[in-house]
């Protein structure tokens, strides 16, 4: 198509009327913040981690000379309600933030951690150190042939056969778990009709074929995402790893454009009448009549080396100059706006109207005196919805779920795990609870400790090993009565505790203070 098609000329130009979105069946009614996480961490995803484990120590123990000293030799079969657990204690920690992951058992006064009353650090070190969340795979014993049906969510960079083989075992340890769990994400939301799209930086400096340098992110060395969001919410419906292995899918796409492809990937799942919203990136001519054809809306910029875009004298607007360019394709409904402000922009769309604009009041930076500027309204809802997967990262950043390790794809289970719990925080808000995501995560963490464990077993635990029991402190006159110690008890009371020598009434406070409820 050459550049001459663009016309300027309005007249039988007609914008896309999009289609209402159709509804999924998702869960509507309320429940609590232990309930929404586990709709994306369901009991059968836990118990595959949980074989997992168990099968990576069984192989250990059996091919490899265990010493003395090593923690194989105390491990225990590890089950639901303990990975359960685990998994509390990591978010307790987070908030919790003490300069190493073992001051929580310390017996140093570190107010707060209440963690030891629920698992020894020699179990949880044990537990994150040999936790797997795939099957143990060896390369000499896996077929040729078994290469090619293994379908991956990377993309592909990849020169010879021989890499090929090398990539595939650390592509299967994460690649399973987070399937399924994106399918959980998708199943449990519905998105608005405006949604963005946008790349996300996974911070890791390990050893990687997947680590990427980026000098103009503020995080320069990590894994490359491709994301898709609520534009409002700030909700990750669904995302992919910039990755070196994808050999089928480079064979079926040859010839198209990559960043064309990442967007039609990640669309795959969505219905027909959302607005898509990406930068310069993924935008093209070629994605936006296919998009316009599948019955997508579209807001994006689009970079000016673009092909079949039309020619404009750059050069010749002086650099004061605020000016507009507006132009449409015949026999389609694209429309591209140029609009010259402090630099110059190019917003192409299929869904809002480019001719009409709005008026904002501005301080000008120098003398400071308002100025009244007009700027067009596909620009105004591209700066009003874009930032979705921004929004993501800001969350995700507030209180980040995150353990040190060497692993990149334990580095990659956290980040899942940590996107888990926004989106879960991005539900329960939905329910009509104001609640801050601090908040919230200390809810999950407390909900998890409390009722994932068997808390008859932990009562038992308690009793055996600190044996603390009631009794009843005789004093003559009033005397014998004290204050309740329990925080949220003013009563009075004569039964002590044996062992701690403080007065807690006989029920309910002797237990929920000895159970830290």
């Amino acid at each position: 198509m050459e550049s001459s098609v663009w016309i300027e000329n309005f007249e039988s130009f007609k914008l896309l009327e999009l289609e209402p979105i159709s509804q999924r069946m998702i869960i509507q009614q309320k429940a609590s913040a232990k309930e929404i996480f586990f709709r994306f961490f369901t009991d059968e995803i836990i118990q595959e981690i949980v074989n997992h484990t168990n099968e990576f120590v069984s192989y250990k123990k059996r091919n490899f000379d265990v010493k003395e000293k090593s923690r194989l030799n105390t491990w225990r079969e590890l089950s639901i309600d303990e990975f359960k657990v685990f998994l509390g204690i990591i978010f307790y920690a987070d908030i919790y933030n003490f300069p190493h992951i073992s001051d929580h058992w310390s017996n140093k006064d570190f107010k707060g951690s209440k963690v030891k009353e629920f698992m020894s650090i020699n179990r949880f070190q044990q537990i994150l150190f040999f936790f797997h969340v795939s099957k143990y795979f060896d390369l000499e014993e896996m077929e040729d042939e078994s290469l090619d049906t293994i379908e991956t969510f990377f993309y592909n960079k990849i020169d010879n056969e021989n890499q090929e083989k090398k990539l595939l075992n650390s592509i299967l340890k994460i690649e399973d778990i987070f399937k399924k769990i994106q399918v959980n994400w998708r199943n449990n939301y519905q998105l608005n009709r405006e949604i963005a799209i946008d790349e996300r930086t996974i911070a890791f400096r390990g050893r990687s074929n997947f680590v990427l340098y980026n000098p103009m992110k503020p995080v320069h060395y990590g894994f490359r995402s491709y994301v898709l969001a609520d534009s409002k919410s700030g909700y990750t419906w669904k995302m992919k790893i910039h990755g070196n292995y994808d050999k089928r899918f480079r064979k079926k796409a040859k010839g198209t454009d990559n960043s064309k492809r990442i967007v039609l990937e990640l669309i795959e799942e969505l219905n027909k009448g959302h607005i898509i919203f990406a930068d310069s990136y993924y935008t093209s001519i070629e994605l936006a009549k296919e998009l316009d054809e599948k019955g997508f809306g579209l807001c994006a910029c689009i970079g000016k080396n673009r092909k079949d875009l039309p020619e404009f004298d750059y050069e010749s607007i002086l650099w004061h100059e605020k000016k507009i360019f507006k132009m449409c394709l015949p026999n389609s409904d694209l429309s591209l706006v140029v609009w010259k402000d402090n630099k110059i922009v190019q917003i192409i769309t299929n869904v809002y109207n480019p001719k009409s604009s709005d008026f904002k009041n501005r301080n000008h930076y120098r003398t400071e005196e308002i100025q009244i500027v007009e700027i067009p309204t596909p620009i105004l809802k591209y700066n009003e919805f874009m930032g979705g997967v921004d929004l993501s990262d800001q969350f995700c950043a507030y209180v980040e779920t995150d353990r040190k390790s060497l692993k990149w794809w334990k580095k990659l289970f956290f980040h899942i795990l940590n996107v888990s719990i926004i989106n879960s925080w991005i539900i329960y808000k939905s329910y009509g609870n104001e609640i801050k995501l601090k908040d919230f995560k200390f809810q999950l963490s407390t909900e998890m400790l409390c009722q994932s464990f068997r808390m008859k077993d932990l009562v038992i635990r308690i009793k055996k090993k600190y044996r603390h029991f009631p009794a009843k402190r005789f004093e003559p006159g009033r005397r014998g009565l004290r204050k309740c110690k329990y925080k949220d008890c003013n009563n009075k009371t004569q039964f002590i505790c044996k062992m701690c020598g403080i007065h807690l009434c006989i029920e309910p406070c002797f237990e929920f203070f000895h159970l830290r409820l």
